[in-house]
């Protein structure tokens, strides 16, 4: 049977809204741990990464039963992206969560994972709280963005619409020699 894109939609975004339905909205973040930054929240967390957060060396957490929040001293970006890359780290070196080793993708020598890449987690207001490695972030429920632009050449009487589908280098840890968008970025 074939679904209409609505219908797709539907299905991708399934998350009940906190606005029209509350009470799917409660029961669906049950089971989250909030990741909070000054009574706002920046994430949702699993259970394995709360336990994680609980046995860490790193004493610079407060783990509460519902809340997760760095400790009040952490109280600058430079505070809070030291506290995010000790703990990150160590769980690195621990392996403790899959996604931020670096896995080796066979005969092509990459690597996947960990990427040595920074990436901002953002305030209600815009501003910059603190930088993770990119492959982290999931770990911490937080919001991602990226930018994608698609190159085109439009028709004319002569040549039908023309998109530019550049193909990914097959050195990319992620994807490589995939199709992909003109330009991105993160």
């Amino acid at each position: 049977m074939v679904s209409s894109n609505v219908a797709i939609l539907d299905k991708c975004d399934s998350h009940p809204s906190s606005s029209r339905d509350p009470k799917a909205y409660s029961e669906a973040i049950s089971n989250y741990t909030l990741f909070q930054h000054d009574g706002v929240t920046l994430g949702y967390l699993l259970a394995p990464v709360v336990a994680a957060l609980r046995s860490a060396r790193c004493e610079a957490w407060n783990v509460g039963e519902t809340v997760v929040e760095f400790k009040s001293c952490n109280d600058t970006f430079e505070k809070r992206t030291a506290v995010m890359k000790a703990t990150v780290d160590q769980w690195r070196q621990e392996k403790r969560f899959e996604v931020l080793e670096g896995r080796n993708l066979g005969r092509l020598g990459l690597m996947a994972g960990w990427r040595n890449e920074l990436y901002s987690v953002y305030g209600l207001n815009g501003e910059i709280l603190f930088a993770i490695e990119r492959c982290a972030t999931p770990l911490f429920g937080v919001v991602t963005y990226g930018v994608h632009m698609t190159g085109y050449v439009p028709p004319t009487q002569f040549q039908p619409l023309r998109i530019w589908t550049p193909k990914r280098s097959i050195k990319k840890p992620t994807f490589p020699g995939m199709l992909d968008n003109t330009v991105v970025a993160s």
